[in-house]
C-alpha cells in the first residue's frame, strides 16, 4: 500500500485501524508466514491489503474478513483481487469459521493485524473453532503480546496466558514498531505464532472450573493462593496436591492449575453422588 493512500480515506476509530505500510516488515511477516499454493488462508482486517497482495501470490484460496464496507469496496476495485479471494464483509467475531473449511481435511490458516481494541475477545472467538486450524499468524499490541507469551514467575504471566496457552503453542516471532503503521498507535505491535495442540497439553474435566480458578487467583494476585483460593480449597487440599499454599498465582503452572481445576471438580461431583 501506497503510504500516502491513507490520507484519502477516513479512520474508524471504533474499528481500531491502523494500517501496515512498512515494505520491508511486510516481507518478512510474509516470509515467516510462508503461504503455500492450496492452503485455505484466512486474512482478518486485510485493511488496504498490505499483506493480502504478496500471499495472493503464492496461494489461491485466499479469503479475507473486513468489516469496513469502504475498505471491502476498495479491494474490489481490484480485478486481479477480485477475480483471485473470497471477501467476506463482517464482523470476524461472528463468523462461524468451521463453514470455511473446504472441506474436513482442509484446515485453516488464520492470518490479521488484530485490532487493539477488541484483540482478546476476537482471539477467544478463533479459539472456539481451533479443531478446524492448523495455525494462527496474528498482531498484537506488544504488551498483550507480553501476556500471551508470559512465563511463570513473571508479571506479563496471568490469566491470559494460562487460558491461551492451554489452547496452544505460542511464540512471538516478530516485533514491529509503531512507525510501521499510519495511522502510527500510541504502541508498539508484535506478530505472535500459534499452533493448536491437537490433544489438550493437560487433560481437564470442565474449562469453565479452570477459568473460574484461575481467575479468583489472578484477581488477587498480590495474595498467596492460600486467601485467593479459599472459596476453593483447603490448606491440606493444596499439600496432596503437592502445591505449595504460600506461593502466588504467578507462581503456579499452568499443569498445576489444571490439577487444581480437575480436584475440585472431582470433589464437586462428589457431594452430589
Amino acid at each position: 500500500m501506497n503510504k500516502y493512500i491513507y490520507k484519502n480515506y477516513k479512520v474508524k476509530k471504533f474499528f481500531g485501524q491502523n494500517f501496515l505500510i512498512d515494505k520491508k516488515l511486510i516481507n518478512s511477516i510474509i516470509s515467516i508466514i510462508n503461504p503455500k499454493l492450496n492452503q485455505n488462508i484466512i486474512e482478518i482486517g486485510p485493511g488496504f491489503g498490505s499483506l493480502t497482495y504478496p500471499i495472493l501470490k503464492k496461494n489461491n484460496n485466499l479469503t479475507v474478513i473486513e468489516i469496513d464496507k469502504n475498505l471491502s469496496s476498495y479491494l474490489l476495485l481490484n480485478n486481479i483481487l477480485k477475480k483471485n479471494i473470497n471477501i467476506i464483509e463482517s464482523d470476524a467475531r461472528k463468523i462461524n469459521l468451521s463453514k470455511l473449511c473446504n472441506n474436513k481435511k482442509k484446515s485453516l490458516r488464520i492470518i490479521g493485524n488484530l485490532p487493539y481494541n477488541i484483540s482478546i475477545q476476537l482471539l477467544f472467538h478463533l479459539f472456539k473453532y481451533i479443531e478446524y486450524i492448523d495455525d494462527m499468524y496474528l498482531m498484537f499490541q506488544k504488551e498483550v503480546a507480553n501476556r500471551l507469551t508470559g512465563k511463570i514467575n513473571n508479571k506479563s504471566y496471568g490469566k491470559l496466558s494460562i487460558m491461551a496457552q492451554y489452547k496452544c503453542y505460542i511464540k512471538s516471532v516478530l516485533d514491529i514498531p509503531s512507525i510501521a503503521f499510519r495511522p502510527i498507535p500510541k504502541v508498539n505491535s508484535s506478530l505472535v505464532y500459534f499452533l493448536p495442540y491437537k490433544k489438550p497439553k493437560y487433560f481437564i474435566y470442565c474449562k469453565k472450573t479452570l477459568n473460574n480458578i484461575v481467575f479468583s487467583a489472578f484477581n488477587q494476585r498480590r495474595k498467596t493462593i492460600k486467601k485467593s483460593l479459599k472459596n476453593f480449597f483447603k490448606i491440606k487440599e493444596f499439600k496432596i496436591l503437592g502445591i505449595n499454599e504460600k506461593l502466588r498465582a504467578e507462581n503456579i503452572t499452568l499443569k498445576q492449575y489444571c490439577s487444581l481445576s480437575n480436584f475440585y471438580t472431582k470433589n464437586i461431583l462428589k457431594k452430589y453422588k
